[in-house]
């Protein structure tokens, strides 16, 4: 069961986006202001939030900085019910996922969370995968540091190792 957090300061929005998705088998947890996100953030791993642009103490770009410190991995779509270009690509920017636009229709939004939440499974596993790679790497040249030949031989290889 994937986790999600909800953060809007609209306490309707909230009520009926956390209802529709844990029907549609989601854990969700909600927040109404910024801060009581953050706060959730620090104790628990989430598979995707849902973040108002303007919330009552952030605005969308702050929460998407703050987020990625505390959680880099994590999927982000901002809600927000100005639709404008500016503020949908400065998102994208700081690390958004998706931008949908207020009126929320829930299927709409549905299909957004479960296509983000495959995108970003997918880019992790990619960025898991490079990341064991580089620390395969770096843990053997560490040991070619410490294991040379005496011979010729040994050392001609060594020079082209290193």
């Amino acid at each position: 069961m994937y986790k999600l957090l909800i953060i809007d300061d609209d306490k309707d929005i909230c009520l009926v986006l956390s209802r529709f998705l844990v029907k549609n088998n989601y854990a969700v947890d909600v927040a109404h202001r910024g801060e009581d996100g953050l706060k959730l953030l620090r104790d628990t791993q989430y598979d995707l939030i849902l973040c108002d642009y303007r919330l009552p103490d952030h605005t969308g770009v702050e929460m998407l900085r703050k987020i990625k410190l505390l959680q880099p991995l994590v999927a982000v779509v901002i809600i927000t019910g100005y639709s404008d270009v500016r503020t949908a690509v400065e998102t994208f920017r700081y690390g958004a996922s998706d931008y949908v636009t207020k009126p929320l229709y829930p299927d709409e939004l549905l299909v957004t969370i479960k296509e983000t939440i495959a995108k970003n499974e997918t880019r992790n596993v990619v960025t898991s995968s490079t990341e064991q790679k580089a620390e395969f790497k770096k843990d053997n040249s560490r040991t070619s540091d410490f294991i040379v030949g005496k011979s010729i031989q040994s050392q001609t290889v060594q020079k082209y190792i290193e």
